[in-house]
């Protein structure tokens, strides 16, 4: 998927989802770090967060620029209620 069609899709924080996240995946969001960025959802780490690729029961994919490489990677995080398992965040 080409950067600006993912843009189209991607979850907007003010004014609510573009699409429906399963429980638990927007208090995950929440955890983001704030950015300077108007266009980013936020920080996870050194990455810049620009958006939401899919999101399931186990968590969610977010979209991210790292800044090493320069270019957006995919960002795989478990949702909170499995962050205490050992087996599956293995």
């Amino acid at each position: 998927m080409r950067d600006d069609e993912f843009d189209r899709q991607r979850f907007e924080c003010g004014g609510g989802a573009e699409m429906d996240l399963p429980e638990g995946a927007a208090k995950l969001l929440k955890f983001l770090a704030p950015t300077d960025d108007p266009h980013m959802l936020g920080r996870l780490g050194s990455y810049e967060v620009s958006g939401i690729i899919g999101a399931g029961g186990m968590g969610i994919v977010l979209k991210a620029l790292e800044p090493a490489l320069g270019r957006f990677v995919a960002l795989k995080v478990l949702a909170p209620r499995f962050w205490k398992d050992a087996q599956a965040r293995e």
